[in-house]
């Protein structure tokens, strides 16, 4: 009789081993497919990713899924084309790839950024916005055509947030430190101040607040990139002869 129950003992003890065995060893899918389109799986993974990263917020999930199913489709037509492979598309692809890296550099850099506006500055603003400015500014280095000088006249509120931000406390006859711009680095001359042609209304201190805060840091912004500038090694050479070295 006990010989009997060694037997049943080991056979269920086999029969447990190989189950486990079977369980361990076979393959297990490495996500769940949530949608297949003519062969091409979306898995659960995928699906929530590019959900939530959707470049515009959808009413319900399945209005998610139709688009998503629309824009499969329409890939793999245009691959059947061969869109894909050509020059045109993979230089596109290219420089989009390059300004969605930068637009995700300069936001992280910019939340790095903390400013700080005091009530000194929002009273400043405030009445430099009564007066329409006559400007000088300079562009250092000057371009090789030359034409680095351009005179402006504009109301304050009309001027560019970075140029507000250095008139706030010059005078006719006073100039900004440089600053750097797109076209070089900037200094502004002060020729004139007069009266507004359209006064300025709305002007509540959170408005202007927020307004110096963000022409703050973007000034910083500017700085840091100028930096990177001044810190590279950049040789160009134009196909006209003319070249120059930075850095």
């Amino acid at each position: 009789m006990r010989y009997i129950y060694y037997t049943a003992l080991i056979l269920i003890l086999a029969t447990l081993g190989v189950w486990l065995t079977d369980r361990m060893l076979a393959p297990r899918p490495r996500s769940e497919a949530v949608v297949k389109v003519n062969g091409r799986i979306i898995t659960r993974a995928e699906f929530d990713l590019r959900r939530r990263y959707a470049p515009y917020a959808f009413k319900d999930e399945a209005s998610f899924v139709d688009n998503l199913v629309t824009r499969e489709l329409l890939i793999q037509e245009a691959r059947r084309r061969g869109i894909d492979r050509e020059d045109a598309f993979r230089v596109a692809m290219e420089d989009h790839y390059e300004q969605a890296l930068i637009h995700q550099l300069l936001e992280r850099k910019r939340k790095e950024i903390a400013v700080s506006v005091d009530r000194r500055q929002i009273e400043r603003f405030r009445d430099c916005a009564q007066y329409r400015y006559r400007l000088t500014r300079i562009i250092e280095p000057a371009t090789p055509a030359g034409g680095n000088e351009q005179v402006v006249e504009e109301d304050f509120l009309d001027l560019p947030p970075n140029w507000q931000l250095q008139l706030l406390d010059l005078r006719p006859g006073e100039s900004s430190t440089p600053f750097p711009t797109n076209e070089g680095l900037c200094h502004l001359m002060v020729e004139s101040i007069r009266s507004a042609a359209r006064p300025p209304s709305g002007l509540d201190d959170e408005s202007i607040r927020r307004q110096l805060e963000e022409a703050a840091r973007q000034a910083r912004l500017d700085s840091w990139v100028e930096q990177l500038r001044r810190k590279a090694d950049i040789e160009i050479s134009l196909s006209t002869g003319d070249g120059r070295r930075e850095g």
